[in-house]
């Protein structure tokens, strides 16, 4: 056997071993201490760790290992003390390198002595354990923030089952006046506008839910069009007037001298404006004010609702725009709603390729809300589509009510319309007859909906008419066989005509 050339350079004892074991540790920082705290040895380990030679290590004190605070704490010697004490101690802390920069270690603390139990100093084991301590506190973050998403997913479910019971209360106690009264006209108007207003209200609440659960899974989309903003603002403000009346608010508008053209969806576009002009009149006791202008700033459009209502709370500001956050989670619940309505404006302007920004001084303070959208280039704007009138419309609804009701205000917007309440006779009207509209309901009897759109798209030497669907069915996937079955748009029961109106209108064009 060749005698290995290096074997004469080994130390002898089993001591010398082991120190030269230990200083080739890398992957642990291993150094001795005497009895007061001076460093002793110095592996490789630790001038890794902490990026200190042996040299400049050795002879001080390891108290320059630990981090200011710790310092001034009296970390150091306090823990030499407790190692002291118990003979071991482990521990975890931030620590600090020669650079500056620190890191989270693991640390074991051994107290030597002799075989007469007197110290004589303290072994030293350190590892980096910052990624852990770094991913330990990502995961923490993420728990609380689940916990907090789960509390306000349970306060929802709460308020959700007191919102929309809410207006079942006048709703039926106007249907019992209507059964008293039925020929008192003055009744019979004040008792229709209280369902009237109580019907929208939880079609609003509905449609709210189902745009969370679009938004949530990506299926919104736009129909937008080059419009005047001060038109939109002006037909929304009008819708509201009534309400801030009767809350003794009073309401003003400010409008830009000239036209601000911007390319949005209309019908999305009037959904902030509602939820912004709700909110202002909700959150504003009576006596206050509400203000909404329009203006281009820059390569804007900007419009600002203003209230002088219940401001929001600092705490509340920087997640007024999340998913269920409302400052009022009391029982009595004054103000009402479910906290989405301001995560779908977020989300619609987002849409849009604007911002919207959440302002107040504070509670009673009031609250502003910005919205900024692309300004269009005076070249590229121009005059909306005219309305609609004089068009020959099929209603296709097994409620006979429904069908008749919705033909009826169609003809009080000059249309000429015709009802069916199945899908076969809606199939044998449109080959009789041309229209060029179709208000068809999905769940019909016989042949649903669907296959009615498919069969009407398949008549021969018909013109195509605008089909819109009218339906109680509104999940996204509702929305996708409507399309695929010749549908060109997809309203959710109850629709106020004017949605209607301005999809013929566009259709128009």
């Amino acid at each position: 056997m060749t005698p290995d050339p290096t074997a004469s350079e080994l130390p002898a004892s089993p001591a010398s071993h082991i120190r030269l074991f230990l200083e080739g540790v890398q992957e642990y920082a291993i150094f001795m201490l005497d009895a007061s705290g001076t460093v002793l040895s110095w592996n490789h380990g630790a001038e890794r760790l902490f990026g200190y030679r042996a040299e400049e290590a050795i002879g001080g004190s390891y108290a320059r290992f630990f981090v200011p605070e710790d310092v001034r704490a009296g970390r150091p010697a306090d823990d030499l003390r407790r190692a002291d004490a118990h003979g071991q101690l482990a521990a975890e802390g931030w620590h600090a390198r020669k650079d500056g920069t620190r890191f989270w270690a693991t640390e074991l603390t051994t107290s030597l002595r002799d075989e007469r139990g007197r110290l004589h100093g303290y072994a030293r084991v350190m590892r980096d354990a910052t990624e852990r301590k770094h991913l330990e506190t990502e995961l923490r973050r993420q728990a609380d923030e689940l916990a907090q998403a789960n509390r306000r997913k349970d306060e929802f479910l709460a308020m959700l089952s007191h919102e929309l019971r809410n207006p079942l209360a006048p709703v039926l106690n106007a249907v019992q006046i209507l059964r008293h009264a039925p020929h008192d006209a003055a009744v019979v108007q004040r008792a229709g506008g209280m369902i009237e207003r109580q019907v929208k209200h939880m079609a609003r609440l509905i449609d709210d839910l189902l745009e969370v659960t679009r938004f949530t899974r990506g299926k919104v989309t736009l129909r937008p069009e080059r419009l005047d903003l001060r038109a939109v603002v002006g037909a929304a403000a009008d819708a509201v007037r009534a309400r801030m009346r009767d809350r003794g608010l009073a309401f003003e508008t400010t409008a830009a001298d000239a036209a601000i053209w911007v390319e949005a969806d209309p019908a999305r576009l009037d959904q902030v404006l509602a939820h912004l002009l709700d909110n202002a009149a909700k959150y504003s006791d009576p006596g206050g004010r509400v203000e909404m202008s329009t203006a281009r700033d820059g390569g804007a459009a900007v419009v600002r609702v203003r209230d002088t209502g219940t401001g929001i709370p600092p705490d509340v500001l920087p997640r007024v725009f999340d998913l269920f956050a409302q400052a009022d989670t009391s029982l009595d619940r004054e103000r009402g709603g479910l906290g989405i309505g301001l995560t779908l404006v977020k989300g619609l302007v987002t849409l849009h390729g604007g911002t919207i920004e959440a302002l107040s001084d504070g509670p009673g303070r009031g609250a502003e809300f910005v919205v900024r959208l692309p300004l269009l280039a005076a070249g590229d704007a121009g005059p909306g589509p005219p309305p609609a009138i004089g068009l020959r419309i099929l209603v296709v609804d097994d409620n006979v009510d429904t069908a008749t009701s919705l033909g009826m205000l169609l003809e009080m917007h000059g249309h000429e319309v015709e009802t069916a309440h199945d899908g076969a006779r809606a199939v044998e009207s449109a080959r009789e007859r041309p229209f060029d509209a179709l208000l068809l309901d999905i769940g019909l009897p016989g042949i649903d909906g669907y296959e009615t759109a498919r069969r009407v798209r398949a008549l021969a030497g018909v013109p195509r008419p605008l089909i819109i669907a009218v339906s109680g069915y509104g999940f996204d996937h509702d929305r996708v066989r409507g399309q695929e079955a010749g549908f060109d748009h997809h309203l959710v029961k109850p629709v106020d005509v004017s949605r209607i109106t301005a999809l013929l209108s566009a259709s128009r064009r």
